[in-house]
């Protein structure tokens, strides 16, 4: 039964590397990586909500891999935190671009496996 729960844990992992490198690290200028996540939040309110619903799907991933309250807490934070942020037009799209809460939580993730 160990070896299933790993196996599930791995798979979740890399799904939500892909999700986060989709919204955050997709595109290259220069230096500087941004994904699909700043492209949608340009989009008033609806591109903040549904950039909020994938960011959300790291969260159940995180469920599902069993991870501890504490460590759900500080992804919803971090995701709630962008949002709301995001909800600020040009300030907020730049608060996303510099927080990047998404691959946070996938550094949580990583740290629970």
């Amino acid at each position: 039964m160990q070896t299933v729960k790993i196996i599930r844990q791995s798979n979740g992992l890399v799904l939500a590397e892909q999700i986060a490198n989709l919204l955050e690290n997709q595109f290259r200028f220069g230096k500087w990586g941004f994904g699909l996540g700043a492209i949608l939040d340009l989009v008033p309110i609806g591109g903040d909500v549904l950039v909020l619903i994938l960011s959300l799907s790291l969260l159940v991933i995180g469920m599902r891999m069993g991870l501890k309250r504490v460590e759900l807490k500080r992804m919803l934070f971090n995701t709630t935190f962008a949002f709301l942020l995001g909800l600020v037009p040009v300030f907020g799209d730049a608060v996303y671009l510099l927080f990047r809460p998404n691959m946070r939580n996938v550094q949580i993730l990583r740290e629970h496996q």
